[in-house]
């Protein structure tokens, strides 16, 4: 009699195992039709958002603006001051950074 029991109990195992098998295949399915969809959506966006003539990469970016005029920035004011700072000698750890030709 016990030949009957382990045979239907393998069967719940095969069963069991098939179902979650498919439930994680059509997992994964879901989440690639997801992300294709969305890559799509973005394609699309990305496209209007270009064909309104507006840059959609860094290099289309550093192209489409132009840098103010020297001295209307205040990059170029810090840039210069930065220029006079002499950092300290790395053998001698007491001395601090100095500021010359101010």
């Amino acid at each position: 009699m016990s030949e009957p029991d382990i045979s239907s109990q393998t069967r719940r195992r095969l069963r069991f195992w098939h179902i979650a098998g498919i439930l994680l295949i059509l997992l994964l399915g879901a989440f690639a039709v997801y992300r294709l969809v969305g890559h799509v959506r973005f394609k699309g966006r990305f496209n209007e958002v270009r064909a309104a003539g507006l840059p959609v990469t860094l290099t289309e970016l550093d192209q489409w603006y132009q840098g103010p005029p020297y001295g209307e920035n205040a990059a170029d004011y810090i840039m210069e001051a930065l220029s006079y700072l002499q950092t300290s000698d790395p053998n001698q750890p007491g001395k601090l950074p100095t500021l010359v030709g101010v």
